[in-house]
């Protein structure tokens, strides 16, 4: 029975980690990077990463 509650609890994570609104998010932002305006668009996009101080 614990085995199986295990199983269940591995499995449901899984569910909630590739739901299906993430998988369709994946989907349109790899059929919008093919696109040749995206790919010129994607070269004046900034990323910032900071660190914090706590």
């Amino acid at each position: 029975m614990i085995a199986a509650m295990l199983i269940f609890q591995v499995t449901a994570t899984f569910f909630q980690t590739f739901n299906l609104d993430a998988l369709q998010f994946l989907r349109t932002s790899y059929q919008l990077s093919q696109q040749e305006d995206v790919q010129e668009w994607r070269q004046s996009v900034v990323t910032i990463h900071g660190e914090g101080f706590f």
